[in-house]
């Protein structure tokens, strides 16, 4: 179904020779609702991710973690994201 519109609107473009499409502002805000009326239904909007504004801090310097729970330090497995037991390194 999209692969269609998609093709016609392309068709559309060619034969009119044009190169753009652009939506216009009432538009782009109803599919903005759209979008974040739809995606209210699942998990995303409880997600602790970077598209929903959470920034982790990441260094590659540092690979080693501490286990809260065995005490232990390693490069193995670690657990993402880094918990407030990363080692200082």
């Amino acid at each position: 179904m999209l692969v269609e519109w998609i093709g016609d609107l392309v068709q559309y473009l060619d034969v009119r020779g044009l190169t753009l499409v652009e939506a216009t502002e009432p538009a782009e805000r109803a599919w903005s609702e759209h979008v974040q009326t739809v995606a209210s239904y699942t998990l995303y909007p409880q997600a602790d991710s970077w598209y929903l504004g959470r920034t982790y801090r990441v260094s590659r310097e540092c690979s080693c973690l501490t286990s809260a729970e065995s005490g232990s330090t390693g490069t193995s497995a670690p657990r993402w994201p880094p918990s407030a037991t990363t080692a200082s390194c």
